[in-house]
């Protein structure tokens, strides 16, 4: 790993500064988990657009249910694709 990009990540001001701006988020997203039928068995995939270091996605992966939610796709622009060759 990178000691270096994992400290930055993880300062506590920085996390709570990312929990602030994706508050609103949260709560959109956990009032769509809770209204999802508990009758079907499928699940929801959460896709999060310009996820930058993903830490709405690590905020909701702690909160929502797995058995109402069954992944969640971080996509960014900084982010290369996955399995495409290198040019």
């Amino acid at each position: 790993g990178n000691p270096k990009l994992w400290q930055r990540i993880f300062k506590k001001e920085r996390v709570i500064k990312e929990l602030i701006e994706a508050v609103p988020i949260i709560d959109a997203v956990q009032s769509i988990v809770k209204d999802h039928d508990d009758n079907t068995t499928e699940k929801i995939t959460i896709v999060d657009l310009a996820s930058g270091k993903g830490f709405l996605s690590m905020f909701l992966s702690e909160m929502l249910p797995p058995t109402k939610v069954e992944k969640m796709i971080l996509i960014d622009k900084a982010w290369p694709l996955c399995n495409t060759p290198k040019p």
